[in-house]
């Protein structure tokens, strides 16, 4: 699998969703957004709608129809995440997928208004993909930063975010 190339994509994705957090009123949601990639190319999709779920059905509808067609998919949304004894709170989620994979890695950043990232970036690895994220870590962490990094908007902001983000 092409770990590489996921992290790369999934830390471009969650930057774009960092960088359009931190440029949009507090009462407004973030666009669920799709990139598809493969090693030449990636192209971004937003997917608005009149209500966040209706935008979330459209963007798995595309997944669907798309996914055969590329080497990998990130999706970003908004949403809340529940916390254990706390509630809940506001979060960016980011799904990451290569062709093999069963199920997606799944990236939660929590953040807080006014707008910052409040805590360490927490990941998901599948089943089918722990033993090979586990093993692959530090090339999983270096690529993704790259990704992020390359951001032509967020990128001159990523630094700030990723000491919060990588923090401990």
């Amino acid at each position: 699998m092409e770990i590489k190339l996921l992290a790369y994509h999934s830390g471009f994705a969650l930057c774009n969703a960092l960088y359009i957090g931190s440029v949009t009123k507090e009462k407004e949601l973030l666009v669920p957004f799709c990139s598809f990639f493969n090693a030449e190319q990636s192209v971004i999709t937003p997917f608005e709608a009149d209500s966040q779920a209706l935008a979330d059905q459209k963007a798995r509808r595309a997944i669907a129809k798309e996914e055969e067609s590329w080497a990998g998919w990130c999706y970003g949304r908004e949403g809340k995440v529940s916390l254990p004894g706390e509630g809940k709170s506001d979060a960016y989620v980011i799904e990451a997928k290569l062709k093999g994979m069963m199920q997606p890695l799944s990236l939660i950043q929590l953040f807080e208004y006014p707008f910052k990232p409040s805590t360490r970036l927490i990941i998901s690895a599948p089943k089918d993909f722990g033993e090979i994220f586990k093993s692959n870590l530090s090339v999983f962490r270096e690529s993704f930063l790259q990704g992020a990094r390359s951001h032509k908007l967020g990128g001159n902001q990523w630094l700030k975010w990723e000491s919060i983000i990588f923090s401990g």
